[in-house]
């Protein structure tokens, strides 16, 4: 998770990942819909932790870790090819 170049205090390593295999080919204006770190927990009002990145939150170390489920990283595997303008030769 890295939300503020300028405010380091909310950067972690604990974060799902996009993974892309050898020999991939990804055409242009493909999106990856990355949302493994907070796993739409039903037990909040919204599916996103509002109060966790409110810059004047202090005890954000607390909130985090009941905030973030890891679901794993986000795999494209070898020899993918995606994309609706993607052709393969």
């Amino acid at each position: 998770m890295y939300l503020d170049a300028e405010d380091n205090r909310y950067k972690s390593d604990e974060i799902d990942k996009l993974v892309i295999g050898k020999f991939c080919s990804i055409a242009t204006g493909v999106k990856f819909m990355m949302g493994g770190t907070q796993g739409h927990n039903y037990n909040w009002i919204a599916s996103y932790p509002l109060d966790s990145f409110d810059k004047d939150f202090d005890n954000y170390e607390t909130v985090l870790p009941k905030a973030y489920r890891l679901k794993g990283d986000t795999v494209l595997g070898n020899d993918v090819g995606i994309g609706a303008d993607y052709a393969r030769d």
